[in-house]
């Protein structure tokens, strides 16, 4: 079994854009462009996850959604 972690993208800070809370924070427009590519990257060398899981947490789940976009025939996150 091949396990592979990823941090969540660049996330804006506590009192940016409305986010009055750690767990309200979303990705910066950096972050989602940087973990799009994260994405492209991985499935450039043929990473193909069975599952992909992901924290609750905003930032966690957009990165989580951004790399299974640009990965092919991979499940949905849980």
């Amino acid at each position: 079994m091949m396990l592979y972690v990823v941090r969540h993208g660049i996330a804006v800070d506590v009192g940016e854009e409305g986010v009055r809370k750690d767990a309200e924070r979303f990705l910066s427009a950096e972050g989602r462009r940087k973990t799009a590519e994260v994405g492209r990257g991985l499935n450039t060398i043929g990473i193909k996850p069975d599952v992909i899981l992901t924290s609750p947490l905003v930032r966690a789940r957009e990165t989580a959604e951004l790399i299974a976009a640009e990965l092919e025939g991979v499940p949905p996150v849980e």
